[in-house]
């Protein structure tokens, strides 16, 4: 069996990857970041708005989406 790069597969699957991972994110910081209060320990935390953790988290993403759109040699 030939495994089928990402780049390959339709487009519907590759944006709800990228969805997939950020929703991990945002589940994270709704259920383990904001309920234990960590937030106090991470500087530049905003709760409930957008803030660098976010941005970071995007960009994270952002580079997954070029990293597995490489071409394969």
């Amino acid at each position: 069996m030939q495994s089928i790069p990402f780049g390959a597969r339709p487009l519907s699957v590759r944006l709800m990857t990228g969805a997939a991972i950020m929703l991990a994110w945002v589940f994270v910081e709704e259920h383990i970041i904001e309920p234990f209060r960590l937030y106090n320990y991470m500087p530049l935390y905003r709760v409930g708005d957008f803030c660098t953790y976010d941005a970071g988290a995007l960009l994270l993403v952002i580079g997954f989406w070029f990293w597995a759109h490489r071409k394969e040699n």
